[in-house]
C-alpha cells in the first residue's frame, strides 16, 4: 500500500494541472463555415498531437498522470531502500549530478506549459521594475491576477514541485551498499 501513495497524488496533480489558465484549449469546428463548438473544447497539453479528438486527449492526460506518479514513486525506492541500515549515500561528482539533474525536467516543464498556445496572459496595469508592462502567462489567472512577482511566484512553485517530485529518483540512485555495490 506505501507504494501506492502517488497514484491520488499524481491524479490531484492532472486536475490541477487540466484547470489552470495554462494548458491551451482545442475544439472541434462544425457547421458550414468549420465554426468551433465550444461545448466540445477540451483541455491538452499537447494540441498538435491530440488535437480535438476526446480519446486521445484523455489518454495524453493519463500518461501525464502516469509520468507524475513515476516520478514521484522514486521516493518510495528512495525511502525503502535508504531504510536498510547496510546502505550508505554516495558521494563526489555522481551525488551532484544526481541531485542538479532534476533541474532540466523541471524547468522545460515549466517552459512547456508557459509557452502553451492557449495560455492566458494577464498584463500589470502598472510599470513594475525588470518587467514594465510586459504581459505574463499566468498558471492560474483567477489566483495570481495580474501581479508579475505574484506570476513569477506561481511558476517557480511548479518548477519546485517539479523538481522534487524527480528528486526522489536522484536520491534513489544514490543509495549504494558500502562495498560500492548498487542497491536493488
Amino acid at each position: 500500500m506505501l507504494g501506492a501513495w502517488p497514484i491520488p497524488v499524481a491524479a490531484i496533480a492532472v486536475l490541477g494541472i487540466l484547470n489552470s489558465d495554462a494548458v491551451p484549449m482545442t475544439c472541434r469546428g462544425g457547421g458550414p463555415f468549420g465554426r468551433l463548438i465550444y461545448s466540445t473544447c477540451q483541455a491538452t497539453l499537447f494540441p498538435d498531437l491530440t488535437g480535438p479528438n476526446p480519446t486521445l486527449v484523455a489518454l495524453s492526460w493519463m500518461f501525464v498522470g502516469a509520468l507524475i506518479a513515476v516520478g514521484l514513486f522514486g521516493w518510495t525506492a528512495y525511502r525503502t531502500w535508504r531504510s536498510r541500515p547496510d546502505l550508505s549515500l554516495r558521494e563526489g561528482w555522481t551525488r551532484r549530478v544526481l541531485l542538479v539533474l532534476p533541474v532540466l525536467p523541471a524547468v522545460g516543464g515549466v517552459m512547456f506549459l508557459m509557452s502553451g498556445d492557449g495560455i492566458t496572459h494577464f498584463c500589470p496595469s502598472y510599470p513594475y521594475p525588470l518587467v514594465g508592462y510586459t504581459c505574463l502567462p499566468s498558471i492560474d489567472g483567477s489566483v495570481t491576477g495580474s501581479d508579475p512577482i505574484v506570476v513569477l511566484i506561481s511558476w517557480l512553485v511548479v518548477g519546485a514541485t517539479a523538481y522534487v517530485g524527480l528528486l526522489g529518483w536522484g536520491l534513489a540512485l544514490l543509495v549504494r551498499k558500502p562495498s560500492g555495490e548498487v542497491a536493488t
